[in-house]
């Protein structure tokens, strides 16, 4: 069995996913799992799997981003989660804090090399700010870099189309209900790896792409970092304000006040430890 417990019903209660019980990762046998992973896929020639199950929720899931500078030079930085369900500012009694709220969802990502994705990581990372550029991350991590894949949820009865849900005329993504990763989710990597292969999308991480692969790569890299600005709408925030208050502690790196192994930064202003 790899699963050891009864999944989390706040799983399936969005409104409540800013919650203090909603963040643990559920008991399940991820090594087991991602041994049967790379025995479809593979590893690349360092070791490296090439597609990793991970949980939204991870501190793998969460990246840099810089948001204070001495001209062009970073000072302070947020960690933003890379899938988001919804964003909250405006925090009472925190101002300047932003929050990510992940789903709390599985989800498998693929690796990229750093030849693969430098040119392109390169002239997304810059924006002009004053006049000035800046970097609001850091270059092409040299160590390759993983991205969505398959997000896993069940979509039986949402009226979603491969994920995405249409509400009035703006589309949304449709988060689905939680769903562990089952032998159904292996044979559809299965079938994913046979298209990507068909479709000249190889999955050797140490084949350099043409345009054509590259360019599609790429769509597919950078839409896990999306903003969805139509979820932030919906949200009710004073239920989600007191929701996060309770669960502050969990976006520091403080070591005072760490000690569970949370990644947010959290001070006086953005990026700046208290």
């Amino acid at each position: 069995m790899i699963s050891t417990s009864i999944r989390n019903p706040i799983f399936d209660s969005p409104w409540r996913w800013a919650e203090n019980s909603s963040w643990p990762r559920p008991s399940f046998d991820v090594q087991a799992f991602q041994k049967r992973i790379d025995a479809i896929v593979g590893k690349t020639a360092r070791g490296d799997s090439i597609v990793v199950l991970r949980w939204m929720r991870d501190k793998e899931c969460f990246e840099k981003w810089y948001t204070q500078w001495d001209v062009t030079t970073p000072t302070a930085h947020e960690l933003r989660a890379r899938y988001k369900f919804c964003t909250i500012e405006d925090i009472p009694g925190q101002p300047g804090l932003v929050v990510d709220i992940p789903p709390p969802r599985w989800v498998l990502e693929q690796r990229y090399e750093p030849e693969q994705i430098a040119a392109e990581w390169e002239k997304t990372r810059w924006e002009m700010r004053d006049g000035v550029p800046r970097p609001l991350r850091d270059a092409c991590p040299r160590e390759g870099y993983y991205a969505w894949l398959l997000t896993i949820a069940s979509h039986g009865r949402c009226g979603c189309e491969n994920g995405i849900l249409t509400v009035g005329d703006q589309p949304t993504v449709c988060w689905g209900r939680y769903a562990e990763p089952t032998e159904q989710v292996l044979t559809t990597l299965k079938r994913m790896m046979w298209l990507k292969r068909k479709d000249n999308l190889g999955t050797n991480p140490f084949e350099k792409p043409s345009e054509a692969v590259q360019e599609k790569g790429i769509k597919r890299l950078y839409s896990a970092l999306a903003d969805d600005k139509a979820k932030k709408a919906e949200l009710q925030k004073d239920i989600i304000g007191d929701a996060i208050k309770q669960n502050l502690w969990k976006h520091t790196d403080d070591p005072t006040v760490l000690k569970h192994g949370k990644y947010h930064d959290l001070g006086k202003n953005k990026g700046e430890k208290q």
